[in-house]
Order: structure tokens, then C-alpha cells, then sequence
């Protein structure tokens, strides 16, 4: 299964640091909209380092070894946070994350069958939609679904009769179907990997401490 995030207001090295701990695991990661990533500092400080790394080359080097491109700014901040890149588990881990400027192409009008079971679908339908996955076809079940055998084959046959490209799903749904991956094995599942923030953190907190 391919775990897909929007890139959208995350922060660099949390981001980076999670896609290199999910890849290490064997999971496949796509990074989207990577151009509205956030590096936290002073602006001043952040452009006058990233301008010095960038022409810290040695003798008989030439051109930059450091990319302005949003995607590959992300993908060395990810690759700092792997073993040696070059071999081994950090290689593997590397070849699994993919960034991407905006919404590829490939996820942008292909019909997808959607699966869900939690209580309130309708924030993970737009998401999606905001992210130009068509949600016409779709498969909505119960929140705490257990999914068993007849469940994937009703996937199956639905993602057979509409002609889908892939079926996506939440992170939470992903993991329950992850026993039935000898049967899902022919087709590609995507998950969102969806965060949680608070307008006033601090406000929040208070609230709760009062309780």
C-alpha cells in the first residue's frame, strides 16, 4: 500500500522525519503539494544558510549540488534522516518516498473507488476531492468496520465494474485490510495519512484543564 500526504502546511523536519521512519518500515510514500511545505526560522537566516549550502562545492564540482526544486529540498531533507542513502536499508528506504510539486498527473482525474469505515466520512470525501481524486464511485461502511472476506470481495467486484484505477482509503481502513493483502494484491490501495491541529492549542488545553 502507498501512503499518500499532503505536504500542505507540515513542517519540514517533522515531515521528513516521518516519511523517513514510514519508509524504513517498508511503507511507500508519496509527498504532494511539497512547494507549500514550512520551514520554520527566520527567513533571513533560512536563505542565507540554504544560499551558503549551495555553493559549498569543492574544486573541479560544477553547478549547484543543491537543488532550488521544493520536492528535492524535501527529499535531501529526508534523506539526512535515513542510514547511508547509498546502500543497504537506507537505499531501499530512499526509493520508496516519492515528492512531487502540486498533484501529479497521476492522481488527478483517474476514477478511484473509495473505501471507508469511520463514523464521519464526509472531511476524508473532501480531501480527496480538494486533491482532484474522483469520488463517484465509493464504498461506505460503518465506523469500527471488521472487515472480513465477503467485504474485499465486494471491493474487488466494484473496483472491477467501474473501470478504477486504484482504490483509496484512511490510514485506519488500510491497516485493518492489510490481512488481505494476498487478495488485494492486483490492485493499487492509496491511504491519506490525515493530521490533527487546533485553531488555539493553548485555549483547548485550557479548556480541558478546567473540566
Amino acid at each position: 500500500m502507498t501512503k499518500i500526504i499532503d505536504g500542505k502546511d507540515a513542517i519540514m523536519g517533522r515531515l521528513a522525519s516521518y516519511a523517513a521512519k514510514e519508509a524504513l518500515k517498508g511503507e511507500d510514500i508519496v509527498i504532494v503539494n511539497t512547494e507549500q511545505v514550512v520551514i520554520t526560522g527566520s527567513r533571513e537566516n533560512i536563505k542565507r544558510e540554504f544560499e551558503e549550502t549551495r555553493t559549498k562545492v569543492g574544486s573541479g564540482q560544477g553547478g549547484p549540488k543543491i537543488s532550488r526544486n521544493p520536492e528535492k529540498i524535501l527529499k535531501r531533507a529526508i534523506r539526512g534522516m535515513l542510514p547511508d542513502h547509498r546502500k543497504g536499508r537506507g537505499k531501499i528506504a530512499l526509493s520508496k518516498i516519492k515528492c512531487y510539486v502540486g498533484i501529479p498527473k497521476e492522481f488527478q482525474g483517474q476514477k478511484s473507488l473509495v473505501v471507508s469505515g469511520i463514523a464521519t466520512p464526509f472531511s476524508f470525501l473532501n480531501i480527496l476531492r480538494q486533491t482532484k481524486v474522483d469520488t463517484q464511485n465509493k464504498l461506505i461502511f460503518k465506523d469500527h468496520k471488521k472487515y472480513t472476506y465477503t467485504d474485499v470481495q465486494r471491493i474487488r467486484q466494484l473496483f472491477y465494474s467501474t473501470n478504477s484505477h486504484s482504490v483509496v482509503t484512511t490510514e485506519k481502513d488500510a491497516v485493518k485490510l492489510t490481512k488481505f493483502a494476498l487478495e488485494m494484491d492486483d490492485i493499487d490501495i492509496y491511504y491519506l495519512k490525515i493530521k490533527f491541529s487546533l485553531d488555539d492549542e493553548e485555549a483547548f488545553k485550557g479548556f480541558i484543564f478546567r473540566v
